[in-house]
């Protein structure tokens, strides 16, 4: 219920990928972060897709704010 609310919720809907497929995560990612002022996240393992998601911010000179730390 909870996604079916947000979904509800949203001003806007993109979709990066039409199905799962290799590598879509990563995509979808990427595209979040190139659109974003600053990254939050709950970093816990910077080996984990968060933990890369977060590096490709900071290499894009986003602000990374870590609300597990």
């Amino acid at each position: 219920h909870l996604f079916r609310n947000l979904i509800l919720e949203a001003d806007e809907i993109t979709y990066v990928s039409e199905k799962r497929a290799a590598g879509c995560i990563k995509r979808r990612n990427q595209y979040m972060i190139d659109r974003s002022a600053y990254c939050l996240c709950a970093l816990l393992d910077p080996c984990s897709g968060v933990g890369q998601t977060a590096e490709y911010a900071h290499r894009k000179g986003l602000e990374v704010i870590n609300v597990a730390e």
